[in-house]
């Protein structure tokens, strides 16, 4: 071998050698980059907010658990959400507090959620749901005891973490949940259309909160069925959700906000049913909010987990109702919803949901309870459920429909079940 020969050889050769060794070291970094990533993720919900000063001008270091609590309440709302609870009320705040005179504050967000079962479920039971659920968010159940919750016996479940700041215990408490016992209501009591001979069962299925987003609109009148679009009064595209819902064969009513337990948000209050209110403001809200819906045939209640459980305002949303030929739908945020019962003794035209599909924004989830829906209506001859116009809810229905119908499950209008 030449000379030349072995140095061309003995070139490759060193050039090999340092691709493997760069390529060790790149994927050294890689890992040691992964690594850092978990970790800040993890532990990282704490994120160092820009420096305060105080008024003589010293730099202070603010703390932000944000992220953190984020992540707790996404995992809280799951596990109520498996657990068939009803959220019937939510109430978040933005908080802090100083750390200490030198090391400035530290920043937090803390929610409120009323929740009540569909069946009789143990505050211990939900207890062990969210230590079990919680884990990797890091939360923690720091607390249960009885609380009252405006006027209602409940179990308050206090949820959070622990941890260590600047060499001290620190302790964050995310998410209040008070667990409200729930009215024994079977669901056979309910007077239910029977399905036509040629079908085992019927679904209505209702779909809230059209008005936010444009692309939802087009989304659920793609889909070829009777759905009813339930839409919010003055919202940026309230009167395109209800032209487009009739057009594509639809049904539309009015989803009407009814004040919750938690307090109206000053945005609402214009359009919103307050505990209190006589028939005429009430005929004034109404009448607004049909103007910019047309073909509205029904109303159905948007939050109202205070406004349905007093007797005397729904007395007075039946007698507009009753006036204008409209008929109503109970969506039961509370248990103690007394609307239905209302109606019916004003000889209005009624139903009540039964079931929440979207709980969980995930499709896997609205398939899940799709099928319980299905069950229901083939026990009871027909059912009503409430979904939301949600990209996961629209998926589940498109690939599930085939499925229910195959099962001899038609779908209706919530108008054909109403009595």
């Amino acid at each position: 071998m030449s000379k030349l020969q072995r140095d061309v050889k003995s070139a490759a050769k060193n050039k090999t050698e340092f691709a493997r060794g760069a390529g060790t070291i790149l994927l050294a970094l890689l890992l040691l980059l992964a690594s850092y990533a978990a970790f800040v993720f993890f532990r990282g919900s704490v994120h160092p907010k820009p420096t305060e000063k105080t008024q003589t001008g010293q730099v202070r270091q603010a703390v932000d658990f944000n992220a953190r609590c984020d992540s707790i309440h996404e995992a809280t709302d799951r596990i109520l959400a498996l657990q068939n609870m009803v959220v019937s009320d939510v109430h978040r705040d933005e908080k802090q507090a100083p750390r200490d005179q030198k090391q400035g504050m530290i920043h937090w967000n803390a929610r409120s959620v009323l929740v009540e079962g569909s069946t009789s479920i143990k505050p211990e039971a939900l207890k062990k749901q969210l230590e079990d659920g919680l884990g990797k968010t890091g939360g923690i159940v720091l607390k249960m005891e009885p609380d009252q919750y405006q006027g209602y016996a409940v179990t308050r479940i206090d949820v959070g973490f622990r941890d260590q700041l600047g060499g001290g215990p620190l302790t964050i408490i995310s998410d209040r949940i008070y667990l409200i016992a729930p009215v024994q209501r079977p669901i056979a009591a309910v007077t239910r259309r029977k399905a036509k001979p040629e079908n085992k069962a019927e679904i209505a299925i209702i779909i809230d909160d059209f008005g936010f987003r444009q692309d939802m609109v087009a989304e659920f009148a793609a889909i070829r069925r009777p759905f009813t679009f339930a839409v919010l009064p003055n919202k940026p595209y309230s009167r395109d959700a209800a032209a487009r819902g009739l057009a594509s064969g639809h049904q539309i009513i009015l989803h009407l906000p009814m004040e919750p337990l938690s307090g109206t948000e000053p945005a609402e209050l214009p359009t919103t049913v307050q505990v209190g209110m006589t028939a005429g403001h009430i005929r004034e809200l109404v009448d607004k909010a049909k103007v910019d819906l047309p073909g509205v045939i029904g109303v159905n209640n948007h939050q109202g987990s205070r406004a349905t459980a007093d007797r005397k305002t729904m007395e007075n949303l039946m007698q507009v109702l009753r006036d204008k030929q409209l008929f109503f739908v109970d969506s039961r945020t509370n248990g103690r919803s007394v609307a239905a019962e209302t109606a019916r003794q004003a000889k209005i035209k009624s139903t009540e949901n039964d079931l929440f599909l979207d709980g969980i924004a995930d499709v896997a989830y609205v398939k899940k309870q799709l099928r319980t829906a299905g069950e229901m209506a083939l026990r009871y001859g027909s059912v009503t459920v409430i979904g939301h116009a949600r990209p996961a809810t629209a998926t589940a229905l498109r690939e599930l429909i085939p499925e229910l119908e195959g099962r001899g499950i038609r779908f209706v209008f919530v108008s054909q079940l109403v009595r």
